[in-house]
C-alpha cells in the first residue's frame, strides 16, 4: 500500500511539471517557476469545493480555527460512510481564510486509490481507513503519518470511517467530535437545493425521515426526486428499499457500495459475529441497551468485541440513553442483504417472551392467544418503524 502511494506520488509529481511546463509556454518570455509561485493564478489540482454543502457550519468553523492557531494542526475528521467527511475537508481546505493562509501549499491525497518548505501547508489523506484498516500493514502506515507530523509547518487532516485516530500522533486539541446526521432542516435544504420540489410537498418529510439524514442518502433521494414526484420516489422506495439509491457506479454514487465498504473492511470481517449483530440491530429501530444484550442469551459470546467494532467504524452508534442503534439506510441494507438468522431471531423470541412473563406475573395474567397476539404486534412493528 505505501509502494502504491509513493507511485502515485511521483506520478503527481510528473503530471505537475507536465503543467508547469505546459502553462509556462504560454507565458511571456523569462517567467520562471518562481514567477509563477507569485502568480495569483497559480496552479491547482485540488479537487473542487462542494456546491451544496450545508449543516456543518460548527465542525468547519471549528477546524479553520484550529488551523489558524496552529501552523502544524492534526485533525482528525471521523463518521461512518457518506456522513459527508470528504465534503468537509474540501470546504475547509477551499475556505478564504485557509486559502489566504496557506496558498497554493494546500494538498489532497485519496487514500484509496514529501513537503519541505518553511511556509506553513497543509495536507488532507482522504479515506485513509483504507491503508489504516491492514492490520499487518497499520503499524507501519501510523509510522508513515508519525513521519509527515515530524514535518515542521505542515497541518495535516484526515478523513476516516468510524470513531478511532491513528496512533503515533498528537492530535490537536480539542478533537472535532465524529460527525453526526444532519439536523432536519440542514438536510431539507440540501434536499430542496437539488430537487425543484413545491414548498408543501407532503412526502419530503417522509422521504427525509427514511435517511435519517445521512447526508449521501439525503443526496441520492433528492436526485430522484428531481425526474419524479416524491411521492412517485416514497412508492418505489417501498418496493426497491436500498436498492433505490444504489444506481451509481462508486461510493459516491450508490449507498449500497458505501455500505458495503464498511460491512468488508478488515475489523468486520475479522469478527464474523458483529455482522451478525448489525442484522439484529436492522430489526430493531430503537436499537437495544447493553444490559439486555447479556440477558438475550445471544448465539455467539463475544457480544462486548462486536459492539465494540460495530460502534468504531460507525456501523452503529450509541443514543444518549445509552442504547446501541443504527441509522436507517444502515438497517434496511443489512435487512435485505444480511437478514438475521433462525437462531438469533429465537433468541429475539425468547428474550420477548420473558419480558411479558415478568409483565403477567406483576399484572393480570395472559391467556397464550393474548401473548401471541402482543409478541405478533411487537414483531409488525420491528418490520414497520423502520
Amino acid at each position: 500500500m505505501l509502494a502504491e502511494m509513493q507511485e502515485q506520488a511521483s506520478c503527481r509529481h510528473q503530471e505537475i511539471m507536465d503543467l508547469l511546463s505546459s502553462k509556462q509556454a504560454t507565458l511571456p518570455p523569462g517567467t520562471t517557476l518562481s514567477d509563477l509561485r507569485r502568480s495569483s493564478s497559480s496552479l491547482s489540482l485540488l479537487p473542487p469545493s462542494p456546491q451544496i454543502f450545508s449543516g456543518r457550519n460548527r465542525e468547519q468553523q471549528q477546524m479553520i480555527t484550529t488551523i489558524q492557531k496552529d501552523t502544524a494542526a492534526r485533525i482528525a475528521i471521523l463518521g461512518p460512510g457518506g456522513i459527508g467527511k470528504t465534503s468537509l475537508a474540501l470546504s475547509v481546505l477551499h475556505d478564504y481564510n485557509i486559502v489566504e493562509m496557506f496558498g497554493t501549499r494546500r494538498y489532497f491525497i485519496s487514500c484509496d486509490a514529501a513537503i519541505t518548505s518553511n511556509k506553513p501547508a497543509l495536507m488532507v489523506l482522504d479515506n485513509f481507513e483504507t491503508p489504516w484498516e491492514i492490520p499487518e500493514q497499520r503499524s507501519k502506515v501510523e509510522h508513515f503519518l508519525s513521519l509527515l507530523a515530524n514535518i515542521t509547518h505542515l497541518s495535516i487532516m484526515l478523513t476516516m470511517r468510524g470513531v478511532e485516530r491513528p496512533s503515533k500522533i498528537r492530535w490537536t486539541r480539542p478533537f472535532l467530535p465524529p460527525l453526526q446526521p444532519l439536523t432536519n432542516d440542514a438536510a431539507e435544504e440540501i434536499f430542496r437545493d437539488i430537487a425543484d420540489i413545491s414548498d408543501d410537498d407532503p412526502d419530503l418529510l417522509e422521504l427525509l425521515k427514511l435517511t435519517d439524514n445521512l447526508p449521501l442518502a439525503v443526496t441520492l433521494m433528492a436526485h430522484l426526486a428531481e425526474s419524479e414526484t416524491c411521492t412517485g420516489v416514497l412508492v418505489r422506495w417501498k418496493k426497491e428499499n436500498t436498492l433505490l439509491l444504489s444506481d451509481g457506479m462508486d461510493k459516491l454514487s450508490s449507498l449500497e457500495k458505501s455500505l458495503s465498504i464498511s460491512i468488508s473492511c478488515p475489523r468486520m470481517t475479522a469478527t464474523p459475529h458483529a455482522l451478525e449483530l448489525l442484522s439484529l440491530l436492522s430489526l430493531l429501530p430503537d436499537g437495544i441497551s447493553e444490559a439486555t444484550l447479556f440477558q438475550m442469551n445471544l448465539p455467539f459470546d463475544n457480544v462486548v468485541k462486536c459492539r465494540f467494532i460495530l460502534v468504531s467504524t460507525s456501523l452503529a452508534y450509541v443514543d444518549n440513553r445509552g442504547r446501541v442503534k443504527a441509522l436507517t439506510p444502515i438497517r434496511e441494507y443489512i435487512r435485505i442483504h444480511h437478514p438475521p438468522q433462525h437462531e438469533l431471531l429465537q433468541s429475539l423470541n425468547a428474550h420477548v417472551h420473558q419480558i411479558l412473563d415478568v409483565w403477567t406475573g406483576y399484572y393480570e395474567p395472559s391467556s397464550k392467544y393474548q401473548m401471541d397476539a402482543i409478541w405478533n404486534e411487537i414483531f409488525r412493528k420491528m418490520n414497520t418503524e423502520r
